[in-house]
């Protein structure tokens, strides 16, 4: 799944993905979590718990088509905490990234 989902991601012109279905996107058991984003950003983000006001995750549920992370601001309105976590995301991969809800 790792090797087809770099596939497409390199083949839509991204350069990092993830693929996380669970209901607070905490790892769990029985959760999908399938990401290739740097290891120093995946630890910090899940440390600082940063899943629980993602605004990429928060953006997802108000469309039914993948976005650049770019376009996040044209869905939901972000606070300066979300410009901060994209900020931090950005530092630690500096290209546009794609999401796709579910």
């Amino acid at each position: 799944m790792s090797d087809l989902m770099a596939e497409i991601t390199k083949a839509m012109g991204f350069r990092h993905y993830a693929l996380v279905h669970h209901v607070d996107l905490k790892p769990a058991v029985r959760s999908v979590h399938i990401v290739d984003y740097p290891q120093d950003w995946v630890e910090r983000f899940q440390a600082r718990r940063l899943y629980a006001s993602d605004p990429i995750h928060r953006a997802s549920h108000r469309t039914n088509v993948g976005f650049a992370w770019s376009a996040v601001q044209s869905i939901i309105s972000l606070t300066a905490a979300d410009r901060s976590i994209l900020a931090e995301a950005y530092e630690a991969s500096p290209q546009d990234l794609f999401a796709r809800q579910r």
